[in-house]
């Protein structure tokens, strides 16, 4: 639509931000926005009507906006900021259906018809849901829709104001509550009955309350019993029908708390304890709950819990817990009613009871009332929301006073006159908007108040006194008021359009007309024009085109044309009409009001861009046809390139072309993938964090974007492509597609990652090398110490043959110690090297080999070994065998008592992974559990024992070289595993070790 204006604008174009003055926030926003990257165009070349309305909008004190152009982009002001929540300010300046997205499907229509017929409407009460403070939250509001007409006649845009009424929508929907309940509950005889119809009535407000469960309490306060529900079924996850209060559930929990508080108990976090509960009329589960205990006088258990989940689009604030407290007053008051004779004194204690709850409520009622009593009028009673009304802070202000002395500028204003009628007569006066003067907070204020004023009668019928109810509407007066401004606005900016109106109605034959109008056709000053002064204005060629006009407006009554007029003086003109007109049943035209708008200069400016696109189109014919050539002689190139992919792409991302290098290396023929959109070549991964449309978004910025990663082929093959895309422009700078040229580097980058995995290998050797070299240097030298030791005393007792005998086999022991220290550090590092080939190994075999080779040590011991029945694996033979003999050692060397082995084996399931961080998540694994009940060693140590030369205990108590387990740990590592040890003292240890699956054969 702005482009369309833009055609028809007048030639002295306004580049002035002058009409953004004044409008706050959201002028400043609109100044700085960039408007010519959206379907508004460059601000300068707005049309003068937008403008108009865009400064009439800001400057409102009221919720506006504008919904502009075919596809209703928005501008609006700082009120409606607040209205549209997280949304402001990304969505300014953006098609409406993205501002309201929750309700467009239903909005639409009306708005659109408002938009192209020009038919004014009101959208009463709409739901909206916004972010307020972080909570998503349930709104209701009246939208006012009025067509904006541009210089062209046409209609540019739809002027809308908005008034919120949530608070008056939410509270009459729990009044209409508290009132079924009262007429539901009223008449039963039983509690069960009462419970029942209870629930019906809560089920039908499912907005503030998505679900309820009742349970009765047994007397003893022990078990709850569910005697009906609504909007949730019995038993669902760990709610269920009966429970036991003293039980371990979290409902038992629940309703324990409100069985010993007797009052409400909020639950804050229903979704961590339950996981997701229906959600009534809403879309999300709640996450707040309320347990409701049923009391009656005279019984310390509740009678019953009202279990109810909470709306999760309202804060659970003081009127949502009088809601509560009223449903909880109006059950307990129906079953008070139920009391037997024998309970009298009972039903006596409750209504007590019961009547200081009303009282509550009557004082908590979130609309004034008072009870004045006697001729005088005494203020006997007056809640809150009175007090508030009248401008008091205090009740010491007005009870027990005459009302006319406690509130002394109530008087001159009619209402001795009303308050008299009243307690004279018994009628009831109501006033549904009266203005009040009243002071409040100091000083004089005018109000406007709806009440009621109802005579008091005793029981035998005489009038004692009177009640007032009343509600401040203050504010809806005060919005009904703004929006009849808002319609002088509309009338200011008619004329600041410079449009002519005129009106008409039968019997009348006078034309009513404005200055403008007479101006427009050309008797300018004239304040007797008549419809045969305008119809003999028109040029005689363009007669047709009203009679047309006007048998059209005969069957919906819009009369709207455009042509041509001669004025007085001789000059040709032209002129756009917007009229309604209103028949009779025989279509004798009653009445006509309507516009008129001078587009000469419109026109002609058309006329010059008409001839000005023709050239222009010749041009562009031309050089069509070169561009034609030139793509042909591109296709046959990219067509013949088979070791790059060159594909064309749409601005949308769509390939539109495919050459043999793509097909060489995804896999799709040109049929196949022509159509499609080129995030079919990313990984799950990559299309979940939307990287195909960054890479668009970036080439589109910066011009280009390369970028190199893991691509998908047809046969789901995962190959390492690099890719370049390069944003394709017309000769005006806008984006017409993109060029995707792209490579298959798998091969390098196999050959990094190999060199990468070789580097860091190496690294790894080196730094066990300093390790091992490091402690080898210790525990090498000690057996030599020894040995040097002993040989320097044989020189001394050479005839001592007791001593010599001593010292030759302290020497032997050093000597056999260093040559199992030798074997191990040999053993040790030939696991460095993983030359070995892996072939399928039956661990059942192996483990029965180990316990051929411990089989002395066994008997010795009485030792049992325990094994499941265990897998093949894909491994290196004597490395396997290795690993069970020094676990299998280790736990008969460490164990003072029988021990007991067992070899356990299992499938890691995938849920469990997660918490397994050291292994890697794109495979799966086998454990394999070595179990003893030997002496077992503090957790602490669990990483040391695999360190070679590592030991927790005397050689002298337990022999060892140190070097078996970071033997294990080699293996498994070898066999790409991981070894983790779990212990307490005296409790033995656990060895888990954990194969990936891919080695294994179940």
């Amino acid at each position: 639509m702005i482009k369309e204006d833009r055609t028809y604008a007048t030639e002295e174009i306004i580049s002035g931000q002058e009409f953004l003055s004044g409008g706050g926030e959201m002028a400043i926003l609109i100044r700085n926005k960039d408007w010519s990257q959206t379907s508004f165009g460059d601000i300068k070349y707005w049309p003068s009507s937008l403008k108009t309305m865009v400064s009439v909008c800001l400057n409102v004190r009221f919720p506006a906006l504008i919904l502009w152009g075919p596809q209703m982009n928005i501008i609006y002001n700082d009120a409606y900021a607040g209205i549209i929540g997280s949304k402001h300010p990304s969505v300014l300046g953006e098609p409406a259906r993205e501002a309201w997205s929750d309700t467009w499907d239903r909005l639409s229509t009306v708005i659109e018809s408002v938009y192209k017929e020009g038919k004014a409407t009101l959208f009463e009460n709409q739901l909206r849901l916004l972010n307020r403070n972080g909570l998503v939250e349930e709104g209701y509001f009246t939208f006012s829709q009025t067509p904006i007409y541009v210089e062209s006649g046409k209609i540019g845009g739809v002027f809308t104001v908005v008034n919120e009424t949530s608070r008056i929508i939410i509270n009459d929907r729990r009044q209409r509550t508290l009132n079924e309940l009262v007429k539901e509950i009223g008449a039963c005889e039983t509690n069960d009955e009462i419970y029942t119809r209870a629930l019906k009535v809560l089920g039908k407000n499912n907005l503030d309350i998505p679900f309820s469960i009742i349970y009765k309490i047994d007397s003893e306060g022990t078990t709850a019993t569910s005697v009906g529900s609504v909007g949730i079924s019995l038993p669902f996850k760990s709610i269920s029908v009966q429970i036991d209060l003293y039980s371990n559930s979290i409902t038992a929990k629940n309703l324990l708390k409100c069985v010993e508080a007797g009052e409400l108990v909020r639950i804050n976090d229903l979704k961590m304890q339950y996981g997701d509960l229906p959600s009534g009329a809403w879309h999300i589960s709640p996450n707040e709950g309320l347990n409701v205990p049923i009391c009656h006088v005279g019984r310390k258990i509740p009678y019953a819990i009202l279990s109810v989940g909470i709306n999760p689009h309202l804060r659970f604030d003081s009127k949502f817990n009088l809601y509560f407290q009223s449903i909880r007053i109006l059950i307990e008051n129906a079953i008070a009613n139920l009391v037997s004779v024998e309970q009298e004194k009972l039903i006596t204690e409750a209504r007590i009871l019961a009547e200081k709850q009303l009282n509550n409520l009557f004082i908590q009622a979130p609309f004034g009332i008072a009870v004045l009593k006697g001729p005088n009028l005494i203020a006997e009673l007056v809640n809150d929301a009175m007090l508030a009304i009248l401008g008091r802070t205090s009740k010491d202000e007005v009870l027990n006073k005459p009302i006319f002395e406690a509130i002394p500028e109530g008087t001159g204003q009619g209402f001795e006159q009303i308050f008299n009628e009243v307690y004279q007569t018994g009628k009831r006066f109501r006033s549904e908007e009266a203005p009040v003067k009243l002071l409040r907070n100091g000083k004089e204020e005018i109000i406007y108040v709806k009440y009621i004023f109802e005579a008091l009668r005793d029981e035998a019928g005489v009038i004692i006194g009177m009640m007032s109810i009343a509600h401040d509407i203050t504010d809806l007066v005060q919005a009904r008021k703004k929006l009849e401004d808002n319609e002088e606005y509309l009338k200011i900016a008619i004329d600041t359009a410079e449009l002519g109106t005129y009106s008409w109605e039968s019997p009348q034959t006078e034309l009513v007309f404005s200055d403008r109008t007479a101006q427009i056709y050309g008797y300018e000053g004239s304040k007797n024009l008549t419809q045969a002064h305008l119809q003999k204005s028109v040029h005689p060629k363009d007669l047709k085109v009203l009679e047309d006009a006007y048998e059209k407006s005969k069957k919906d009554g819009n009369l709207q044309y455009e042509c041509r007029l001669i004025w007085p003086d001789g000059s040709l003109h032209w002129i756009s009409v917007r009229s309604k007109v209103f028949f009779t049943d025989q279509k004798a035209p009653i009445k006509l009001y309507g516009t008129a708008m001078d587009i000469t200069g419109q026109m002609r400016f058309a006329e010059n861009l008409k001839n000005l696109v023709e050239s222009r189109t010749r041009s562009l014919e031309e050089k069509n046809e070169e561009i034609k050539r030139s793509e042909e002689r591109y296709q046959k190139i990219t067509e013949e390139v088979e070791d790059y992919a060159i594909i064309l792409l749409s601005p949308e991302g769509i390939i539109l072309n495919w050459n043999k290098g793509a097909e060489k290396i995804k896999g799709y023929t040109e049929p196949e993938i022509v159509g499609q959109h080129f995030s079919i070549f990313y990984t799950l991964e990559d299309r979940r964090n939307k990287l195909p449309e960054k890479l668009i978004k970036e080439a589109e910025q910066e011009g280009r974007s390369i970028y190199e990663g893991p691509r998908v082929k047809k046969n789901g093959y995962i190959y390492w492509g690099s890719t370049v895309i390069t944003a394709l422009h017309n000769e005006n700078k806008e984006i017409i597609g993109f060029s995707k040229i792209t490579r298959d580097l798998t091969e390098r980058k196999e050959s990094e990652d190999k060199l990468k995995q070789y580097t860091t290998e190496l690294e790894f050797q080196n730094k066990e090398l300093e390790q091992f070299a490091y402690v080898a240097s210790h525990d090498l030298q000690e057996p030599l110490r020894i040995i040097r030791m002993y040989s320097q005393l044989l020189e001394k007792t050479i005839k001592n043959k007791e001593g010599l005998e001593l010292y030759f086999q302290k020497i032997q022991n050093s000597a056999n110690r260093m040559q199992e220290l030798i074997k191990s550090v040999l053993n040790y590092s030939r696991l460095t090297s993983m030359d070995d080939e892996f072939i399928k190994i039956d661990l059942n075999s192996i483990l029965e080999d180990v316990k051929s080779d411990f089989e002395v040590l066994i008997n010795d011991k009485q030792a049992i070994i325990k094994s499941d029945h265990l897998p093949q694996i894909n491994g290196v033979p004597l490395q396997i065998h290795q690993l069970f003999s020094n676990l299998i050692s280790n736990s008969l060397k460490f164990s003072n008592e029988k021990p007991l082995i067992q070899v356990k084996f299992k499938i890691i399931p995938k849920n469990e992974m997660q918490y397994l961080p050291f292994l890697n998540k794109q495979n799966q694994y086998v454990l394999l559990q070595f179990i003893d009940n030997g002496i077992g060693f503090e957790q602490e140590y669990a990483e040391r024992i695999f360190d070679v030369f590592q030991r927790l205990h005397e050689k002298q108590v337990y022999d060892g070289t140190g070097v078996g387990l970071a033997l294990c740990k080699k293996i498994v590592t070898n066999h790409h595993g991981f070894i983790e040890a779990i212990s307490s003292p005296g409790d033995g240890s656990t060895f888990n070790v954990y194969l990936p699956l891919n080695n294994i054969q179940i």
